[in-house]
């Protein structure tokens, strides 16, 4: 029956459902989803000397009355028509509780997470780890290639936190091959529902995601309260090599995915990165960054000035990585500071080789670094 439901509801957000459809064709189901709460109550029949609109099955809506002995219904748009007789069962009615539905589906999916509708096609899951990779879980109530692009289009935006995937799970859609690369360059992913049991997860076809190949980091308990406390966007393990891959060029490696920071940049960023250290939310002040040794600028942190100079930065973390990472939200600027948006706990860098590098700038930012086993990683 909840499948059945959801198709309906993927042609119209908005569809409810008689007593007597769902009592005469799926009487158990429909008697279980209610002591279940799965289904709840929307509308029942108007009281003595009143009237109630209802939606019939043609699209339009009916104006129905209680009369002795029943209830009459009338055509709203054509009041003259004649008066048709209906019953009781014809005017309760019902529709899926989607958050009841949809914790149901986290208990038995392993799923977890504050469930909540994206829009009127798209309802919030939850999370699950899937192949090394934090997956966002969403219902997708979309009926044709138009809507489901519109929708899925805007997918990442809709939701605040970051993800490395996005599964869609949809009753009925299932996208075209096309529709499918698409979707797959933006990290989205479309299964069906899994007919026989509805809250179950069905993985067996699906989705094909590459292994992240970054090193998975496990925050203790105390620093999984401060990346709520401190909002930090990210989860991707960082590693500040001292490796020169080009003239003037290091390597940073950002989930496994090695980016080349020309010099200028890569003092911007480990600049940046010291904050991580020197603050608890991370932020650097923008006036330190351009006076607080009186030369940083002229040095070339920020040749440019400091906005330009982090467009070119976010962009050299954006191409690598793909539509996972937002430069805005991976670098953010806050009131005139500027932090990298991920715990502490994800970074490690090779400080002996930070402070042997060829440029003494890069030097100097290194010794904000410090010097511990559990960040000074050689490599």
């Amino acid at each position: 029956m909840i499948p059945w439901m959801l198709e309906q509801l993927e042609r119209d957000p908005h569809a409810v459902f008689t007593q007597r459809k769902l009592g005469e064709g799926f009487p158990e189901e429909f008697q279980q989803a209610r002591q279940q709460g799965l289904v709840r109550r929307v509308a029942g029949p108007p009281s003595p000397g009143q009237e109630g609109s209802y939606r019939h099955p043609s699209g339009g809506t009916w104006v129905v009355v209680a009369v002795e002995g029943g209830y009459e219904a009338f055509d709203d748009e054509d009041p003259e028509n004649d008066a048709v007789i209906v019953e009781v069962q014809d005017l309760i009615l019902w529709t899926i509780d989607l958050e009841s539905w949809a914790r149901a589906f986290q208990e038995a999916s392993g799923v977890h997470g504050r469930p909540g509708p994206l829009n009127d096609e798209l309802y919030f899951l939850g999370e699950r780890l899937i192949k090394e990779s934090r997956t966002a879980v969403v219902l997708g109530l979309v009926s044709n290639e138009d809507i489901a692009l519109r929708s899925l289009r805007s997918l990442s935006s809709l939701i605040s936190e970051p993800y490395d995937w996005f599964l869609v799970v949809c009753p009925s859609y299932a996208p075209t091959p096309s529709i499918k690369r698409e979707l797959s360059a933006l990290k989205i992913q479309v299964v069906r529902m899994n007919q026989e049991d509805p809250l179950i997860l069905d993985l067996k076809a699906g989705p094909r995601m590459r292994s992240v190949r970054g090193p998975r980091v496990i925050l203790t308990e105390e620093e999984e309260n401060e990346v709520q406390r401190q909002g930090f966007n990210y989860r991707l393990p960082l590693h500040i090599t001292a490796r020169e891959k080009s003239r003037n060029g290091t390597e940073v490696l950002l989930d496994g995915n090695p980016v080349v920071l020309p010099l200028a940049p890569f003092r911007l960023f480990l600049w940046i990165v010291g904050g991580l250290f020197q603050a608890a939310d991370g932020f650097v002040a923008w006036e330190d960054i351009r006076y607080s040794t009186g030369d940083l600028r002229e040095e070339g942190i920020v040749p440019d000035g400091l906005d330009q100079a982090l467009r070119r930065l976010r962009e050299r973390f954006e191409s690598p990585v793909g539509s996972m990472l937002k430069g805005t939200r991976f670098i953010e600027q806050k009131r005139r500071r500027v932090r990298l948006s991920t715990h502490k706990g994800y970074v490690t860098y090779d400080l002996r080789g930070l402070l042997t590098h060829p440029d003494s700038l890069v030097r100097e930012l290194a010794t904000r670094l410090p010097d511990d086993p559990e960040h000074n990683v050689e490599g």
